[in-house]
């Protein structure tokens, strides 16, 4: 899926589905408007079944360019590369891949976890906050932050 920076309609939506499926709706701010994207940050709240600190985890959903028309090629040794073309495209999408089995595995194997809180941003920009944390703070716990 096509993400260039200030490109990421596609992906946030795609994310926001794939959270909807699992049972947890999202928030997205106006960074996009803001800043001349298509998507804003998304915000998401998992809540957990036991007691302990709230973690927030925090991930990107731009690909650096050329982010437009990525094809992986499997080589006969195993290696996956891009075509040559474009990057490959894990970039950080492949933490967020990781954030969205870890949900899905502890929602079919019903584990007993702490709170999430999920953040996924748009690009850096010098003239506005990445990440607006202060979204997840509670009164009673401040959540640990994770960024992959």
């Amino acid at each position: 899926m096509d993400s260039p920076s200030f490109g990421e309609r596609a992906m946030a939506d795609c994310l926001r589905d794939r959270l909807a499926a699992l049972g947890i709706s999202c928030k997205e701010d106006n960074a996009g408007a803001a800043l001349g994207g298509t998507a804003g940050n998304l915000f998401a709240r998992v809540p957990g079944t036991l007691e302990q600190p709230a973690l927030l985890f925090c991930t990107h959903m731009d690909t650096v360019a050329p982010a437009c028309g990525k094809r992986a090629v499997l080589h006969e040794d195993g290696r996956i590369t891009s075509a040559g073309d474009t990057v490959l495209g894990a970039d950080d999408l492949a933490g967020m891949a990781v954030l969205l089995e870890v949900l899905e595995s502890l929602r079919e194997q019903k584990s007993r976890t702490g709170r999430w809180s999920f953040c996924s941003r748009r690009p850096r920009s010098r003239t506005a906050p990445v990440c607006g944390t202060s979204i997840f703070r509670s009164a009673r716990q401040k959540p640990a932050l994770c960024s992959i």
